[in-house]
């Protein structure tokens, strides 16, 4: 299943928990929807808030909370950059030790990168018009995309904003929400 294609199906997902009365107290479609019980729903994609405030923002904020080890030891981001190309590039810890993996390394260069770093590398993700609201997208999907590039494209990204599906899901999610709004708080008198 494509991504695209994903994206599709889980839009009808959106309208039945809204319709089955909000269900599940927090509920995520991955890279889509989150969406509450007890408040409104949004995009997961968003992360930026489509100013140059962006560039100085982490390329990654999940690699700043965790990393992953492999088990040859290899400090790695996360878990999908596994047997990507970059792998050799990044130490393992066997070889530098933990400490000096997680404050100085190229694994610690690749966590500190910022979002302005990824476009003075990358002048398609520089020169597109959503380039504020993407931030380049995610650094593993594009390492390991069709370009195996670090600092490449994350062409599903490109995929979601270029075909506006942040304004498809955020009107579905609006719609669902009109349609079947939280029930009124009853307050004692």
């Amino acid at each position: 299943m494509t991504r695209e294609e994903y994206i599709e199906a889980m839009l009808p997902y959106i309208r039945w928990y809204y319709e089955a009365g909000r269900p599940i107290e927090h509920m995520e479609m991955r890279g889509v929807a989150e969406m509450w019980n007890d408040q409104l729903g949004d995009i997961c994609t968003s992360h930026f808030d489509g100013t140059q405030d962006c560039l100085d923002c982490y390329l990654c904020g999940a690699a700043r909370w965790s990393c992953y080890i492999t088990p040859e030891g290899r400090l790695l981001p996360c878990m999908p950059m596994t047997a990507s190309p970059e792998q050799s590039k990044f130490p393992r810890v066997q070889d530098i030790g933990l400490q000096k993996g997680l404050s100085d390394s190229y694994y610690m260069q690749f966590v500190n990168g910022r979002v302005k770093d990824l476009f003075a590398a990358n002048q398609e993700c520089a020169g597109c018009s959503y380039r504020y609201k993407c931030g380049g997208g995610c650094r593993a999907a594009a390492l390991t995309g069709a370009d195996h590039d670090l600092m490449g494209c994350d062409r599903d990204m490109c995929m979601f904003w270029k075909n506006h599906y942040d304004e498809r899901i955020l009107q579905t999610i609006r719609e669902a929400e009109a349609k079947y709004p939280l029930p009124k708080c009853e307050v004692d008198t």
